[in-house]
């Protein structure tokens, strides 16, 4: 009897250990990236900045679904990227087989293209992408996906800001700056989550705000900084949904593997 009676007790304590840990961790407060100050647009963008700079180059390899019906044979490619801060872009598609799809590189403005079906390379810049025909909304939803991967928000110093306080995000309207594509010249909505300090979401509209393009954010995980001594992360979405719609077209990329903070070698862009 005394050993039950001792084995019992014993369990009895293991017990509410436990229950007072289960407590704890249910009522531990979420605390967010954010300043605990009444929170202005421009703090908000801020600590955005400030994450984007922490991402000097990434490279990745992803699944891209695309619904458009001028390029039905594109419905689903793997495709690797490459980027260096603060616009340099490859983008190349490969079938399941490993067949190229395209190789697309943007740097300085600029961007030159190559698919397989076409002799010559399709060179223009990054701000009127119409040289690219039936491929112009997959890249430009593509590209337009990459910032929201990177948290990248085109603004510039006399963009108009307000700011609106939601429950659990924060959304920011903003006149748009200069950005890596040609899209709409309305305002953007930034839809911030209020506890991560994550981009959920970009909507570009047009001047009589309806939206145009919209860009979804999800499946967010640490990818390690491959820069850091101390073994940090980045918090990065793995996949991205943009749609567009004018065309009622959509590209979705779901990330496989990201690297951050490897630089790339300058014969990464190079376009032979």
């Amino acid at each position: 009897m005394p050993h039950r009676s001792l084995l019992f007790l014993a369990w009895s304590v293991v017990g509410l250990l436990l229950f007072g840990l289960a407590a704890c961790t249910r009522l531990a407060p979420v605390r967010s990236p954010l300043p605990d100050v009444a929170l202005t647009p421009e703090a908000i963008l801020s600590t955005l900045r400030e994450r984007e700079a922490n991402l000097e180059s990434l490279k990745g390899l992803f699944q891209v679904d695309v619904q458009t019906s001028a390029l039905s044979f594109l419905s689903r490619v793997r495709g690797t990227l490459v980027y260096q801060r603060p616009q340099s872009i490859r983008i190349t598609g490969i079938t399941f087989l490993g067949g190229p799809v395209f190789d697309f590189v943007a740097r300085g403005g600029t961007y030159v293209l190559r698919v397989p079906w076409q002799p010559n390379v399709i060179v223009g810049r990054v701000d009127d992408l119409t040289g690219l025909g039936e491929l112009r909304s997959p890249i430009q939803l593509s590209l337009g996906a990459l910032q929201v991967l990177l948290g990248n928000v085109p603004m510039t110093a006399d963009s108009e800001v307000r700011l609106e306080d939601e429950s659990y995000r924060y959304t920011i309207h903003l006149s748009p700056g200069k950005s890596l594509l040609d899209f709409a010249d309305g305002v953007q909505h930034v839809w911030v989550d209020r506890y991560s300090a994550q981009i959920r979401a970009i909507d570009y509209l047009t001047a009589d705000e309806r939206t145009q393009f919209a860009f979804t954010a999800s499946d967010f995980r640490a990818v390690r900084d491959e820069s850091s001594a101390r073994g940090n992360s980045i918090v990065l979405p793995f996949h991205v949904q943009a749609r567009d719609s004018a065309t009622s077209g959509s590209v979705t990329l779901t990330f496989l593997e990201l690297v951050a903070n490897v630089r790339p070698s300058e014969k990464a862009f190079d376009f032979r």
